[in-house]
């Protein structure tokens, strides 16, 4: 019987003894460079999200600021109209009083 062309192919060169190591190195080193892209392509997809995380918080954080603004502003204006109407309930009462005493 014959041996196959693959059988042959596999069989050394006469000196020269196979390298199954350089072979395992090589097969380990494609391993290693697509478990890297792999994980290259994972993280740059987290970091994709994360940047979308923090630019959401940042436009939180930036229409927050806005609202403590107002909130401040209103509470700033609010407490000034307690005092006008304080003062104009105290005039309106001075003149009624006034009414009363000339009654």
């Amino acid at each position: 019987a014959g041996e196959s062309s693959v059988a042959a192919a596999a069989r050394p060169i006469k000196g020269y003894r196979a390298d199954y190591g350089f072979v395992d190195s090589v097969e380990a080193e494609i391993r290693r460079r697509r478990a890297e892209d792999i994980g290259y392509g994972l993280s740059s997809a987290v970091h994709f999200e994360l940047q979308g995380y923090m630019t959401h918080t940042w436009v939180q954080y930036q229409r927050i600021d806005a609202h403590d603004t107002l909130i401040a502003t209103l509470t700033t204006q609010l407490s000034s109209l307690q005092g006008r109407l304080a003062t104009d309930l105290g005039e309106i009462r001075a003149l009624q009083a006034r009414e009363q005493a000339h009654a």
